[in-house]
């Protein structure tokens, strides 16, 4: 028997403003950074080349060259809207059998600017539903059926009467 996953819609949160998603870009760059070393021991050298059988202490460090990543976030501006579904709280259940587990997630939603407002009222399930998934994004939603899964499993292995043994 497989398991069933399916999602519902808890509730939404309504606003009189939005905002536009912003655009974040990461700006890969060269850094130089200097690690200090230990103090070495060099000849002095006289105006021949020719060690004088003096020492100075000179410190060794070096410049090591090392990428960062910087996260630049820009763009998002305010939108006054009228009843603007800022975010929608499902909850997602995994169903085998008799055994049930449920998750619940928050989705935050943007106002598309490039696309067409949908007035509240002819907001349906299957839109709420689909924004959300899209602002999930699947490796989220991977992450929460594979938690989901974890927790079924779990259940299966308690009421079949065995049970994992050691530090799993």
């Amino acid at each position: 028997m497989s398991i069933e996953y399916t999602w519902a819609i808890k509730g939404v949160f309504l606003e009189n403003r939005g905002w536009t998603e912003p655009t974040i870009t990461e700006i890969t760059k060269e850094i130089e950074i200097e690690v200090p070393g230990y103090p070495d021991q060099v000849p002095i050298l006289d105006e021949e080349g020719n060690p004088t059988g003096q020492f100075e202490t000179v410190e060794n460090s070096q410049i090591i060259k090392k990428e960062a990543v910087e996260t630049k976030i820009e763009g998002s501006e305010e939108v006054e809207l009228e009843k603007f579904v800022q975010c929608v709280d499902l909850i997602y259940t995994a169903t085998k059998g008799d055994l049930t587990s449920s998750l619940e997630i928050t989705a935050h939603l943007y106002h598309n600017k490039e696309g067409s407002y949908v007035a509240y009222e002819d907001v349906t399930e299957e839109k709420l539903l689909s924004w959300a998934m899209a602002a999930l994004e699947q490796g989220c939603i991977d992450n929460l059926k594979n938690q989901l899964k974890i927790e079924i499993e779990a259940q299966e292995q308690t009421s079949s009467g065995y049970v994992t043994w050691g530090n799993n």
